[in-house]
């Protein structure tokens, strides 16, 4: 990685980076822990600054949570019907509630 960064006349120190994440990278620089995002574009946003900056721990900590979020079992499973024989025997096999909900879908 490279750190470029620019130092004008008057000493100041300009770090060419979007400062979206930059608040976050500041305290996680401060108190050694932050509260992640939720979700997984800005930590994979936050993490793509962390390797910017080289903060490795801060890098560990997002690709942790990352992988948490992946095995994360959905609330639901909504099947795709192709085919009327199929739509038949999802509805044959559900109770009435969830025909209820297949017809409203369907109209």
């Amino acid at each position: 990685m490279n750190l470029c960064s620019y130092v004008c006349c008057s000493g100041w120190i300009l770090i060419d980076r979007c400062g979206k994440h930059f608040g976050t990278i500041l305290n996680f620089l401060r108190d050694g822990t932050v509260p992640l995002p939720e979700t997984r574009r800005e930590l994979l946003e936050l993490q793509k600054e962390a390797k910017y900056y080289l903060i490795e721990e801060l890098v560990q900590t997002i690709e942790a949570q990352l992988v948490s979020q992946t095995q994360v079992d959905p609330i639901c499973k909504v099947p795709l019907i192709t085919s009327q024989k199929e739509e038949q025997a999802l509805v044959g096999s559900t109770g009435k509630v969830r025909r209820l909900l297949l017809v409203m879908i369907i109209m």
